[in-house]
């Protein structure tokens, strides 16, 4: 951990300051703390020092008893405050709570302690989101946001990594790489500046490039955590990591890579019994061989995934969804008829998932027969569907479904639409690869 930022004061000092953010004269406040109006002026003016017992009295009255003052006990409360943070971290929730209470009036140290109030405040936003109240996490980044530019370097690249995983979990994905960004900024002018959370920063770099299709900086940043982050067997954060950097390899067309890294990680997960990594390992593998033109193999991936994968999960969904365009690739009409009606009955109350399931209704009616004038399907999927995968950030769909366009007009000789549907073509490949030349 880096050192804070800030002025020393003494004790004397710093209790001056809370008398004045507390308005309370010097008359009143020697009455308090049982000390001589002369005392209290000299020890203001920086020539003497309150006993333990006028120090004790002061906490008390300031209502911070137990929290710092002295150097000494600042030191003690800083290393406290990070072991809160890696508490929340690892998702050790009573530990975290724990310490919270300990924090208990720490607002009233603001005026002599503004940095360490500060770090408070962002880690007890940090402990909100991962006990998913939005909310009021919101509510403390909001508030900190206008104090940003008083904060140190080392607050500020706390409540930007915040602000972004704030962000993230609204799946506000674009935002959040805003601010990621801004902590990568932070980290790489200030070297000293928390090494440690230097492959997570990375990490979560990756995972919004990921999320909005941009795999090659998406393979960029998870390369750049793996280099950092020391190989662990025990660890799901890693097994996560490579999980997301194969399906960025499948996406860049780079399957030895993939399958090295999905073998990996069903290896380490049959050995944990960790069903959930087993079902996405066995998605990863079943999107290696869709990408491969491969639909039968890629069928049964999909199909094991599903029956590991917790149902009406976006993972689980994301596997029938695969699945049954795999089947209408492989022109398995009637099963993938039968999937697809089980899907959308599945997936009623899910609007996400109802839109793509029903642009996969509209995909089935064209491909199963391409050579017939389809206007309703066409237009929908032209019209609809690929704007809505787009807004998803959803490239790769939406590249599926332009090709089907593609060939569907070729094969009913429409000549007109065809030049739309390529631009569309060119357009998404540009924002899906236009870090490739970098």
């Amino acid at each position: 951990m880096s050192t804070l930022q800030r002025e020393t004061l003494s004790v004397g000092e710093k209790i001056a300051l809370l008398r004045i953010h507390n308005k309370i004269t010097q008359v009143a406040f020697a009455e308090e703390i049982k000390a001589g109006l002369d005392r209290v002026s000299k020890v203001e003016s920086g020539k003497g020092e309150y006993t333990e017992i006028q120090v004790k009295a002061a906490k008390i009255l300031f209502k911070i008893v137990g929290l710092p003052l002295s150097e000494r006990e600042r030191v003690v409360f800083i290393e406290r405050l990070y072991r809160w943070r890696d508490a929340i971290r690892a998702r050790d929730m009573d530990e975290a709570r724990k310490i919270y209470k300990e924090m208990a009036n720490i607002d009233n140290l603001e005026p002599c302690d503004f940095d360490m109030v500060m770090l408070c405040k962002i880690f007890e936003a940090y402990m909100l989101m991962v006990e998913n109240d939005l909310a009021a996490a919101g509510k403390i980044l909001n508030s900190a946001a206008s104090k940003l530019e008083r904060m140190n370097n080392e607050n500020q690249y706390h409540y930007y990594m915040n602000k972004g995983y704030f962000d993230y979990l609204q799946g506000h994905h674009e935002d959040s790489l805003v601010f990621y960004q801004k902590a990568e900024k932070l980290l790489s002018s200030n070297e000293e500046l928390l090494p440690e959370d230097d492959a997570i920063l990375y990490y979560n770099i990756g995972l919004c490039y990921s999320y909005i299709q941009i795999p090659y900086m998406a393979i960029h940043y998870f390369l750049k955590a793996r280099q950092i982050y020391p190989e662990n067997r025990k660890n799901s954060w890693y097994q996560y990591l490579n999980f997301n950097l194969a399906l960025n390899y499948i996406k860049v067309n780079q399957p030895n890579e993939a399958e090295k890294l999905l073998n990996k990680c069903t290896v380490r997960a049959e050995g944990a019994k960790d069903d959930f990594m087993i079902g996405l390992s066995l998605y990863g593998f079943g999107h290696m061989h869709k990408n491969a033109e491969n639909w039968t193999i890629a069928i049964r991936y999909f199909e094991q995934a599903i029956d590991y994968l917790p149902n009406e999960t976006n993972g689980y969904f994301s596997a029938f969804y695969h699945m049954i365009f795999c089947m209408i690739k492989a022109r398995l009409f009637s099963k993938a008829r039968d999937e697809l009606e089980i899907a959308q009955a599945e997936c009623k109350n899910n609007e996400l998932w109802a839109t793509y399931f029903q642009s996969l209704e509209h995909f089935f009616s064209i491909s199963k027969r391409m050579s017939i004038v389809n206007y309703i399907a066409s237009d929908y999927i032209e019209n609809i569907a690929i704007p809505y995968f787009r807004k998803n950030h959803d490239h790769f769909i939406a590249l599926e479904y332009c090709a089907l366009l593609e060939q569907h007009y070729e094969k009913i000789r429409r000549t007109t639409t065809p030049i739309n549907i390529k631009a569309m073509i060119i357009d998404i490949q540009e924002h899906v690869f236009f870090q490739k030349k970098r």
